[in-house]
């Protein structure tokens, strides 16, 4: 299956602000990708829930969704970086969000967003868990 899980998914409008008022952000170098993400210690099992958020502003609803989608996926695809140096007993919630001026006539592709993502994931990593190298 090549979709999160139901456990990886950050889901519900009391999650999303929780994450939104009480969160620490990031903005990946190039100023492409912010996260928001909080800790939750101590819990029974380590995890790493997601959520991707897109403002209204960025445009209609077909291009939010596939700005969504991408940003998902990047994700998904690079979500090692910080799921195999995650301390145990240590939750991870982090909020996903375009950070610059998307331009909805251009066609964005995943590799506009990746780069970002792995860097964010990165930074992530290094201030839950700063005994581990970032690479």
């Amino acid at each position: 299956m090549l979709s999160l899980k139901k456990r990886e998914r950050l889901k519900g409008r009391k999650s999303f602000e929780e994450i939104f008022n009480s969160g620490e952000k990031i903005i990946s170098s190039d100023k492409r990708v912010r996260a928001i993400y909080r800790v939750e210690s101590p819990v029974n099992k380590s995890f790493v829930k997601i959520g991707v958020a897109v403002s209204k502003k960025a445009g209609k609803a077909v291009f939010r969704n596939r700005i969504r989608r991408l940003l998902r996926e990047s994700y998904r695809l690079n979500k090692s970086e910080i799921t195999e140096h995650l301390p145990e007993e240590l939750g991870l919630s982090i909020l996903l969000s375009p950070y610059s001026f998307l331009d909805e006539g251009k066609k964005y592709r995943l590799s506009y967003f990746s780069e970002s993502v792995v860097e964010i994931l990165q930074k992530i990593r290094n201030s839950v868990n700063p005994d581990v190298n970032g690479s």
